[in-house]
């Protein structure tokens, strides 16, 4: 348009959910020895290739807490207990979709929360 308005879709506000992640830095006080999770498809186990490392991560399911769901994603991924300290730092992915693409798309929330082990 020439008249300086804007067509009805370009206006519209579009609602994208944002999926939550959880990540932990985990540090094992006897020796500040830091944990990493070992990363296997079954493609990777079948044909014993080369593994990828990574800290534990995990989306956070309906109803937990953040930090709820950092501590089972640990349990979970490592075997152990541990004691959650703080948030290291935060990352909000803001995702660029084409235009007219936005029905399976989402935005990313991601917290890097900082753990300790003692070891018992």
């Amino acid at each position: 348009n020439n008249d300086g308005t804007k067509k009805k879709d370009e206006r519209e506000h579009v609602k994208i959910s944002t999926r939550t992640f959880v990540h932990a830095i985990v540090q094992r006080t006897v020796d500040s020895r830091y944990l990493l999770i070992q990363l296997m498809s079954d493609k990777q186990q079948q044909q014993q290739q080369q593994h990828e490392y990574d800290l534990p991560s995990e989306e956070v399911g309906f109803g937990e807490t953040l930090v709820e769901s950092a501590e089972k994603c640990i349990a979970k991924q490592a075997g152990i207990h541990v004691q959650i300290k703080g948030i290291v730092d935060f990352q909000y992915i803001l995702n660029q979709f084409p235009k007219g693409h936005y029905s399976n798309d989402y935005n990313e929330f991601h917290v890097y929360f900082f753990a300790e082990h003692h070891k018992s």
